[in-house]
C-alpha cells in the first residue's frame, strides 16, 4: 500500500530469519557477503535488515508491501546465503 500524502510504502508483511553457527568466522563471512545487498534499494516493494548477534547468530528481518515480494526477497537471500556457505566450504 502507498500513502498518497507521503508516497511511502507501508510494509505490511514481515519475516525474520535467524541463522546460528558454531563458528563466528562463518557468520561474519556470510554477513560480509550479503550485507551490501541490504544497502542498495533495488525495489520500493521491500527492504531487508541484517545484523550479527552474539557473534554466532545472523539475524535478518524482511519487510514488504505484499506476500509475493516478501517470498521473493527471502528466497533471494537464502540463495545468496547458500552461495556464501558453498564458497566457504571450497576455501
Amino acid at each position: 500500500m502507498v500513502d498518497i500524502r507521503t508516497n511511502k510504502h507501508s510494509f505490511d508483511f514481515t519475516s525474520e530469519l535467524v541463522i546460528k553457527s558454531l563458528s563466528s568466522k562463518e557468520i561474519t563471512a556470510i554477513h560480509s557477503a550479503i550485507y551490501p545487498e541490504t544497502q542498495v534499494e533495488i525495489s520500493t516493494r521491500g527492504k531487508a535488515e541484517i545484523s550479527i548477534e552474539d557473534d554466532n547468530c545472523l539475524r535478518m528481518v524482511f519487510s514488504a508491501i505484499d506476500f509475493i515480494s516478501l517470498r521473493a526477497m527471502v528466497s533471494s537471500y537464502l540463495r545468496w546465503i547458500d552461495a556464501a556457505i558453498s564458497s566457504l566450504e571450497v576455501i
